[in-house]
């Protein structure tokens, strides 16, 4: 038993020390025979020349790209119709504001009255309160004239706003000047029911009005008159 024992302790020790001086050879061989069974199975799962390969990642960039394509498609006539809107609502503010001064010429003129009774209130509220109006007209129409498919709402909400603007304005302005609060809601209050107040309102529904036509025959698809050089032969 002795003999026999020694004899398998014998052998082991030069397995292990044949293992030992070769591990380097083993590993390599192992890792090349699993790289080898790994790399066949991946090129068996993925197949190029499978047709249903990479069907699902090429599927993926189309239709984004088709959606992206169709969202452009409907933000271009969006941002059509709002530059549209913001130039007639420039234009029509610009000519809001060349009527409130002329009309406040010849109301003067012809009633022999200040556009600022109280000259406690100083020579920037007058200048202001339109300035105000003017800017309060501007907004309201560049957001209404979008949409120009009614006259009623954006006429009224264009008398509102720019009445408000002028009323506010001239409270703030005068009480800025003199440093009284109940005088300055009166001089508000009176000039905004007198001539030279209503004259804001009224002058915005007529300036609106116009503007609110202008949209839609722009959205209908009328062009501008041209000047005669500015015509076709044809024509």
């Amino acid at each position: 038993m002795s003999a026999a024992a020694a004899t398998v302790a014998n052998t082991a020790v030069r397995v292990v020390e044949r293992v030992r001086r070769n591990w380097s050879g083993i590993a390599l061989r192992v890792a090349s025979v699993g790289f080898t069974v790994g790399l066949s199975d991946s090129e068996r799962r993925i197949d190029p020349t499978d047709p249903t390969h990479g069907r699902s990642r090429r599927r993926t960039p189309g239709v984004r790209d088709e959606a992206r394509g169709t969202w452009m498609r409907r933000l271009e006539p969006m941002d059509q119709l709002r530059r549209s809107a913001w130039v007639v609502a420039a234009f029509s503010a610009a000519a809001y504001l060349a009527l409130v001064v002329c009309a406040y010429g010849f109301v003067s003129l012809f009633t022999d009255a200040e556009v600022i009774a109280s000259r406690d209130a100083g020579l920037l509220v007058g200048p202001a309160i339109v300035a105000a109006a003017v800017a309060a007209l501007l907004l309201h129409l560049g957001r209404a004239l979008r949409r120009p498919q009614r006259m009623a709402g954006p006429v009224l909400l264009a008398v509102l706003w720019t009445w408000l603007a002028a009323l506010i304005v001239a409270i703030v302005g005068f009480s800025l000047a003199t440093g009284t609060a109940l005088a300055s809601v009166l001089f508000g209050l009176g000039f905004a029911v007198g001539w030279f107040g209503l004259l804001i309102p009224a002058l915005a529904a007529l300036v609106t009005s116009f503007a609110v036509l202008v949209s839609r025959g722009e959205q209908g698809g009328a062009q501008r008159p041209r000047w005669p050089w500015e015509r076709d032969e044809d024509e």
